[in-house]
């Protein structure tokens, strides 16, 4: 019984190793020359190429390692003979039987063979003398960080000889490089600072614009320039575009300390939008331009202001220059401040005349105090080292009720001295009847306390109404301190 069963396993067996050896001899044909042809080239490891990209278009291609092969004949040659070698991607199919990896198709152009495929293998010699080396010709259609499988097919051009072998497969590995752009400097503007910090990649600037009865006093136009982190031999344009992102806005407001907000749409221009980098410069020569409207901005105060936030974006046009998105490497921030200052019926420290005004009557009250020792009350205690002062938040107000509703003329303000900082530079005037509805007479421009005054020697501020006002209310809404704290020490009027 088990020589039975070894007879019939010997049998299978046999039949086995018939029919793969029969399908071996079947199936190869021109694979069994290829894989006798390649074993008979010395050639080179792995060759490496860049292909630079603009884009998704390729600007420059580079061999930085080339791919090589010798070539030999089966004999001694008597005389030269030429050898010719072609890229042949009809071998591919054979490639992929070989090694079981299906190589990675490319454009005919993408590889090119030095000397036009030509190799000299000289008299008395049965081996080249030189090698024949594959370059990278145009990266374009290549997928990158990809070796690519490069299938030589051999022939002899001229001379007797037989070659020893007709085809080989070369491989290179291309990398990919790509041109990014970023945001390079702002044009120089009225009232408008650029931040500087030497470790940012991306630029920051901003705005002072103050608007004196209806007229600004900072430029609404700024450019911004486009630059390169290095230099390449053909022209690029950038293009910029507005960034609404809450990412955006978060990072900017974490650099600056603020609590800005986007600009509202409708209040700017993007009036260009692209710039031209030149051949073999860095930077651009011309900007990308936008203009601020600030008839359609409300007034800022503080830390909270505006932001206009400007990227460079290759999403609409591939063949545009892509963006460096390091650490927001491709933006420009631009933020705006906006004063808005009516001094309507208020004349600021331009002489006041009239009768001191009985502050018997009168009464503070405030918005906040920074203490129990520096309440309103101390404004109309008569004393110039005593004195009310803020919490450090703006605005801040201080309001006078006079008890009975007076035509005044205007009011006296004395600076306190205990700290140089605490000041009332920009004031908002408001006065009314009945302590409910306000009419608001103007701004009160006090600007900044004498360098040399003291308590002895006050720089006292004073504010005139153009047309005396009646009324038993008036209130000081402080917008502006120089130290982000408000101090007083007195408070007068005339009539």
């Amino acid at each position: 019984m088990k020589k039975k069963i070894s007879l019939v396993f010997h049998l299978a067996l046999a039949l086995l190793l018939f029919g793969l050896i029969s399908c071996k001899k079947e199936n190869l044909g021109p694979l069994e020359d290829i894989s006798k042809d390649i074993s008979q080239f010395p050639s080179s490891i792995t060759g490496e190429a860049t292909a630079t990209f603009v884009g998704l278009k390729v600007i420059q291609s580079v061999t930085n390692a080339a791919p090589y092969t010798q070539v030999q004949l089966k004999d001694v040659t008597s005389s030269p003979v030429k050898v010719k070698a072609v890229i042949d991607t009809t071998l591919f199919p054979y490639y992929e039987e070989l090694y079981q990896v299906k190589p990675i198709s490319f454009p005919k152009d993408a590889f090119k063979i030095r000397n036009d495929g030509i190799l000299e293998i000289e008299a008395g010699k049965s081996i080249s003398t030189d090698s024949l080396f594959v370059d990278l010709n145009n990266g374009n259609g290549l997928l990158p960080d990809e070796v690519y499988v490069i299938p030589l097919k051999f022939s002899v051009e001229s001379g007797n000889g037989e070659l020893k072998g007709k085809y080989a497969f070369l491989k290179m590995k291309v990398k990919a490089v790509y041109i990014v752009g970023r945001m390079d400097q702002f044009s120089t503007e009225k009232n408008f600072s650029k931040y500087y910090d030497r470790f940012a990649k991306y630029i920051m600037g901003g705005f002072f614009n103050t608007r004196m009865n209806g007229v600004d006093d900072a430029s609404k136009n700024v450019s911004m320039s486009v630059k390169l982190m290095q230099s390449i031999n053909v022209d690029v344009t950038a293009e910029a575009i507005e960034d609404r992102s809450l990412v955006s806005l978060d990072f900017f407001n974490k650099k600056r300390n603020a609590k800005s907000k986007l600009l509202p749409e409708g209040s700017y221009k993007i009036v260009k939008n692209k710039a031209t980098i030149k051949a073999n410069q860095w930077s651009s020569q011309d900007s990308i331009k936008v203009e601020i409207d600030y008839d359609k901005l409300e007034a800022t105060i503080g830390n909270e202001t505006y932001v206009l936030i400007m990227k460079i974006d290759n999403s609409s046009d591939k063949e545009l220059l892509a963006p460096d998105t390091v650490e927001m490497a491709n933006r420009a921030f631009i933020e705006i401040n906006h004063k808005i200052i009516d001094t309507k019926n208020i004349i600021s420290n331009d002489g006041l005349t009239g009768k001191d005004m009985d502050r018997s009557k009168w009464t503070a009250t405030s918005s906040g105090n920074f203490d129990t020792e520096t309440t309103a009350s101390k404004v109309l205690d008569g004393k110039g080292d005593t004195y009310w002062r803020s919490p450090r938040v703006m605005p801040q107000d201080i309001t006078i009720n006079m008890g009975d509703s007076k035509l005044v003329k205007g009011f006296s303000f004395t600076p306190q001295y205990n700290d140089s900082y605490d000041d009332f530079r920009e004031v908002k005037v408001y006065s009314s009847q009945d302590g409910q509805t306000w009419e608001f007479q103007g701004y009160f421009l006090a600007g900044s306390v004498y360098w040399d005054s003291s308590v002895e020697k006050p720089d006292i501020k004073t504010l005139r109404f153009i047309n005396p006002v009646q009324a038993k209310y008036f209130k000081f809404q402080v917008m502006e301190a120089s130290n982000g704290i408000t101090a007083i020490a007195e408070i007068n009027g005339k009539e």
